[in-house]
């Protein structure tokens, strides 16, 4: 029987996706659920983003990405640590 991650290292590395595209894929899933209004904001941000704080955090994943196989995982790890972990309860009557 084979191990989960047995053939891990016979796999390719994740490729890291240009930051543009990123934003664009972005874009296109928030069309339908916001207004024209809410919509031409949300552009605004984005390309703040893209002009600003985009770069530095493309870099970090691309120095990330030349030096770990899968950069993804790290950046999942950090993402799940900073949610809420706490359990809500449905009150019955």
């Amino acid at each position: 029987m084979a191990k989960t991650f047995e053939n891990d290292e016979a796999l390719p590395s994740l490729p890291l996706p240009d930051l543009s595209q990123t934003l664009e894929h972005y874009l296109e899933s928030v069309r339908p659920c916001v207004d024209d209004n809410e919509f031409e904001k949300t552009v605004q941000i984005v390309k703040e983003f893209q002009d600003g704080d985009g770069h530095i955090l493309q870099e970090e994943l691309k120095r990330r990405s030349e030096s770990k196989r899968n950069w993804v995982s790290a950046v999942q790890r950090n993402i799940s640590s900073m949610q809420c972990h706490n359990k809500m309860f449905a009150s019955y009557s």
